[in-house]
């Protein structure tokens, strides 16, 4: 009994490499080849969907004053590229969703009048 206490266990591992097996791998690594592409591809679509938006805001903006010139452009370029200031760019999505709201309002109650115009002169 104490002899047998002593024995040390030995495990063999033997590791085979066959074409079953390699299949397998190949497979996995391709399927984690494309994940990994396709998260590069999904960060970069993200950043071109944030430079679009920022694109709209600044052509937004623009249209809201009615004009432009260089410096007003540089400007722009400035807050929305160099010096991405989040604070001063809510300010500005807020400034001209304000403004679309307001002018969507207007061109409604104008909309209105003018087809209670129209009823009017029809009943005469």
């Amino acid at each position: 009994m104490q002899r047998l206490q002593n024995l040390k266990v030995q495990n063999n591992h033997t590791h085979i490499i066959d074409f079953k097996t390699s299949r397998l791998f190949l497979w996995q690594a391709s399927m984690i080849g494309m994940i990994m592409l396709l998260l590069v591809s999904n960060a970069y679509q993200f950043k071109r969907n944030m430079v679009l938006s920022d694109n709209d805001l600044k052509y937004r903006f623009i249209r809201m004053h009615g004009r432009a010139n260089g410096a007003d452009l540089d400007t722009l370029e400035v807050i929305f590229t160099h010096n991405k200031d989040k604070k001063l760019i809510g300010n500005i999505r807020n400034v001209v969703e304000d403004f679309e709201y307001r002018t969507r309002v207007r061109a409604e109650k104008l909309e209105r009048a003018r087809l209670l115009q129209q009823e009017a002169e029809a009943l005469r």
